[in-house]
């Protein structure tokens, strides 16, 4: 029998969605229309409400340069649709969906559950995949995408303009208070393909060890941790020695609890050239 996803997902209403305005944590009708909408309801005990923010200025620009890459770029998607799903699944930013037969299926997150800071960090290390794949500057696609003169610059985080140098002057966001210092990078002006061929290299690297530690397949802690330790091994030579313990560092500090995912990323994207 062909396995199928059991989750749900709300169904389409018939009608416009009503538009709400947060105001002291309370819902409140943007309009006259949408208060004589509600007014048409009969009482009940509760309804269900689907909140649904507007899609900020960044969200925005990296759903146009995706688009832009994909059209422009030679890449290994289909489609932009296709090209934002195998992103989010490459930065780990997925759920795992139980199936009828027992399987686990990993599949793309929606970027909705993310805040603010956490966005903007998965659009830091997403450009930075984005580049490797193409070997184009994300800010050039931004530039060239037809919606691009569409978005105030000015309204966009500064850290979300071209990929930066340095990703520590960039991170803003709080960091735990058990979070260390990172230590310095490598030293370094390799030339340009070396570099962009080891940036490749601790993405994947970084990306890889973060989805052992928070694999939901594998239950027990210290399992994980034995997976995270057997496979610094696979990265000797490759990576600096320092960059990879501080890999496997913070992925045991969110596998113990001693420090969220989001800040442990935060502190490892600093190390990335």
């Amino acid at each position: 029998m062909k396995a199928r996803k059991i989750h749900k997902t709300p169904a389409k209403a018939d009608s416009p969605p009503l538009t709400m305005r947060v105001e002291n944590g309370r819902l409140v009708c943007l309009t006259p229309y949408d208060q004589e909408r509600i007014d048409t309801y009969s009482s009940r005990p509760f309804v269900e409400v689907y909140v649904v923010a507007p899609m900020s200025k960044l969200r925005k620009k990296w759903e146009a340069t995706v688009s832009a890459a994909v059209s422009q770029c030679n890449t290994p998607w289909p489609t932009a649709h296709t090209a934002r799903k195998e992103l989010k699944k490459a930065l780990d930013h997925v759920r795992y969906v139980h199936l009828d037969d027992g399987r686990i299926e990993r599949d793309a997150e929606s970027l909705d559950v993310m805040t603010d800071a956490e966005f903007e960090l998965f659009y830091e290390m997403s450009m930075l995949v984005l580049q490797q794949i193409t070997g184009v500057d994300p800010e050039t696609l931004w530039k060239n995408s037809p919606y691009a003169g569409s978005i105030e610059q000015d309204e966009i985080p500064m850290s979300a303009g071209a990929i930066p140098s340095h990703h520590a002057e960039q991170d803003g966001g709080s960091v735990s208070p058990q979070a260390e210092p990172p230590p310095a990078a490598a030293p370094a002006h390799p030339p340009p393909e070396t570099e962009r061929e080891q940036r490749r290299l601790m993405v994947e690297c970084a990306t890889k060890f973060f989805a052992a530690a928070t694999d939901p397949t594998v239950p027990d802690p210290a399992d994980r941790q034995k997976t995270l330790k057997s496979a610094v091994a696979s990265w000797k030579g490759k990576l600096p020695d320092s960059f990879v313990k501080t890999v496997l560092d913070r992925c045991n500090d969110v596998v113990l609890g001693r420090m969220s995912s989001a800040d442990a990323k935060r502190i490892v994207k600093a190390l990335i050239p």
